[in-house]
């Protein structure tokens, strides 16, 4: 009896424990929801409206550092400056959200290497972040620094390479830059294509009239003359994929280019590794980049309809044969066969059969999947990381690229959004309106949709504390099945 009467006190205690854990998972508001909507933070501040529908910027505790009187406005952060928009005009504040430079610029600016390009009266220099004019403006296009270099456009079909002083350092007579260098973060966000510069620093520029794509480097070496035409016109000069024009940028090393009209593949130093002869008949194939050392192609006017992969040999790795196609993640890549969603690896062998509705691709080593119209997570084995019981998840752009961000992951359940954590874990309760990405720590998120605050990114010791919520379940459970089983005294 004594015995029985332990267990059942231990049984108490670990429930307790397991109430003081839930609790601390409440998740609750650190900045009061008291904003018509809140954005992600942004380095130290996030951009808020009031009720009025205002704009303006408050700090981590919730103060509010920018107070905006106009209906519209646009903000971000950019090295140790505010950029604010009013007007379709561009101004500059400092991070107590006093005014350095009033709206004047006609372009939406960043700061790189502490300088931004900027465009006012059809003209384009370049300013520092204390808004001094540090290079006139006089070009006809400008790009941003990149490791004290920028390209600039000094009249139609002249171009340069400037220095951090304003000095040519490279000028292309009867030349046009194109795809001007960039950061790496304006890459992936407003192109998510190719390389990051500061990974290969390679540039495609143009010859006028010829139409010639060539390849110089930002020191303005030229290291492949202009030689190769638009990869995405075919042997009759139409043009095969007009959403397409990002081709000619490299991805793991590797452009598609066109030689004498016909698409072929060329490495860092211009030399042609393949060609792909066997699309030279096709004028409607598309290309995507690689990823996984594989190039996803669609081809969408011959008798082989379907989508597949080619190999950096150039070598057709896997036939068209799937209605539609992802590129490779995680050494998967997912494919439509009779309206369903699988996973096939590089070698077009299924390592997860056809059987989801929708898939999305893997990130960190899960995939969103749905099932009867519920979504779960899965891993890249196939096995259910969550029950299907999400009845949708936040995508990042396209459907097939979830968002990840700080270990978390957007999603609802009943109508309630809350979040989960990489291991498929619900980290916050599924009781909001709405809920933001996580950015600095803090997430956005509104109870009722009309009233925003911020919430915290749980820890590492918060997720501790869920490792031993569940164990402590389990124990739970197997104390009760001991207890069944003693006989009464």
């Amino acid at each position: 009896m004594k015995w029985k009467l332990s267990i059942a006190a231990c049984i108490v205690l670990l429930i307790g424990m397991a109430t003081t854990s839930n609790a601390a998972e409440q998740n609750e508001f650190v900045i009061e929801p008291i904003f018509k909507y809140a954005f992600s933070f942004d380095g130290d501040f996030a951009e808020i409206t009031d009720k009025s529908g205002k704009w303006g910027l408050i700090d981590k505790t919730g103060k509010v550092i920018v107070s905006l009187e106009q209906d519209s406005r646009s903000l971000h952060v950019s090295e140790d400056t505010i950029i604010v928009e009013t007007d379709y005009l561009w101004g500059i504040l400092d991070r107590k959200g006093n005014e350095i430079v009033k709206p004047i610029y006609e372009n939406r600016f960043s700061f790189n290497d502490g300088i931004a390009a900027v465009y006012k009266d059809y003209k384009w220099g370049y300013i520092d972040t204390k808004g001094n004019i540090v290079i006139e403006l006089q070009y006809e296009n400008a790009s941003p620094f990149v490791n004290g270099h920028a390209v600039v456009e000094l009249e139609e079909y002249q171009s340069a390479i400037i220095n951090l002083k304003g000095e040519i350092i490279k000028k292309f007579a009867g030349a046009q830059a194109t795809n001007l260098f960039t950061t790496e973060q304006e890459l992936y966000e407003n192109y998510n294509m190719g390389d990051a510069p500061k990974t290969e620093e390679v540039y495609f520029w143009t010859v006028n009239k010829l139409n010639k794509w060539g390849i110089v480097n930002l020191n303005g070496d030229v290291i492949i003359p202009p030689t190769y035409e638009n990869p995405s016109y075919n042997l009759k000069g139409q043009l095969a994929d007009d959403d397409n024009w990002e081709q000619y940028r490299f991805s793991e090393g590797i452009a598609v280019v066109g030689v004498e009209w016909k698409r072929s593949l060329i490495n860092l130093n211009g030399e042609v590794i393949a060609n792909l002869n066997q699309f030279d008949d096709d004028p409607m194939i598309t290309l995507s980049h690689f990823q996984g050392g594989m190039l996803g192609y669609c081809v969408v006017e011959n008798l082989n309809k379907g989508c597949g992969f080619i190999d950096k040999s150039g070598k057709v790795a896997i036939e068209p044969k799937y209605e539609q196609a992802y590129s490779f993640s995680d050494g998967l890549a997912a494919v439509i066969v009779n309206s369903q969603w699988g996973f096939i690896n590089t070698k077009g062998a299924f390592v997860i059969k056809p059987q989801y509705e929708a898939v999305s691709r893997f990130s960190d080593g899960i995939a969103w999947a749905q099932k009867d119209g519920l979504w779960g997570l899965i891993d890249t084995k196939g096995q259910a990381v969550t029950d299907f019981i999400y009845d949708s998840q936040q995508y990042y752009g396209e459907v097939y690229q979830f968002h990840i961000s700080e270990g978390t992951i957007r999603a609802s359940k009943n109508g309630q959004f809350g979040l989960l954590d990489t291991e498929g874990n619900e980290i916050t309760e599924f009781k909001y309106a709405g809920i933001g990405y996580a950015s600095n720590g803090m997430i956005p998120a509104s109870l009722d949709g009309e009233k925003w605050g911020y919430i915290v990114v749980p820890d590492a010791g918060a997720k501790e504390e869920r490792k031993n919520t569940r164990d402590i379940d389990l124990i739970d459970i197997v104390m009760k099945i001991i207890l069944n089983r003693v006989p009464a005294s």
